[in-house]
C-alpha cells in the first residue's frame, strides 16, 4: 500500500506542492503509512509510522466519522478531546454533529485545528465491503485558502481523485 500511495502522490505532486498522507485507523489514533513531503516552502514534518489524534486532523476526523456508533462512543469515553488550538473541537456533542456532516459530504476539513497555520482535506478510502480504515489527506498552509490562492473545492476534488485512484489499487491488491 505504501509504495502504491507514493507513486500516486508523486503523480499528483505537480498539481499540489504541499503534503500528501495515507493514514490508517489504529485503535483511537491515526498512524501514517505513507507521506510525501511537499515541494512548497512550508514543511509539516510527519514520518511514516508516526501517529496523531482523530479529533483534530482532517485524516483523523474522516476515519472517525466512518466508524460505527459503538466505536465513536468508546472513543469519546476513553480519549480526552485536547485543544491543540482555539479551533480544535473539544465538545463531544459538537464533534458528533461534525462527524455526521463528514459522513454526508464524504470529506473532512481541518481548518487550523491541530496546528493553527495548517489546514487539510481528508477523504476516506472506502473498501469494497464499505469499511473505512484508510484515508488520504492533503495538508497546506491555511493562508493559501484565506488569501484565495487555493480553492477548498478544488482541493476536495483533487483529494477525491487521488483516493479513487488509490482505491482501485487497493481493491486489486486485496483480490490478488
Amino acid at each position: 500500500l505504501t509504495s502504491v500511495a507514493q507513486k500516486i502522490f508523486e503523480k499528483y505532486a505537480d498539481q499540489f506542492e504541499y503534503n500528501f498522507y495515507l493514514g490508517k485507523l489504529n485503535n483511537f489514533e491515526v498512524v501514517y503509512l505513507s507521506v510525501l513531503d511537499g515541494r512548497g516552502p512550508i514543511k509539516i514534518v510527519v514520518e511514516p509510522g508516526g501517529s496523531t489524534t482523530l479529533h483534530s486532523t482532517a485524516l483523523g476526523k474522516v476515519l472517525l466519522a466512518f466508524q460505527d456508533e459503538s466505536f465513536i462512543n468508546a472513543f469519546l469515553l476513553n480519549v480526552p478531546l485536547i485543544a491543540f488550538t482555539p479551533r480544535t473541537i473539544t465538545d463531544p456533542a459538537k464533534l458528533r454533529s461534525h462527524l455526521q456532516q463528514i459522513r454526508t459530504q464524504q470529506y473532512a476539513i481541518n481548518d487550523g485545528e491541530h496546528y493553527e497555520a495548517i489546514g487539510a482535506v481528508g477523504v476516506p478510502v472506502i473498501s469494497r465491503s464499505g469499511k473505512v480504515n484508510l484515508g488520504i489527506s492533503l495538508a497546506y498552509p491555511r493562508h493559501l485558502i484565506l488569501d484565495e490562492n487555493y480553492s477548498i473545492d478544488s482541493l476536495i476534488k483533487l483529494a477525491k481523485e487521488i483516493t479513487n485512484e488509490f482505491s482501485l489499487h487497493v481493491d486489486s491488491i486485496s483480490t490478488s
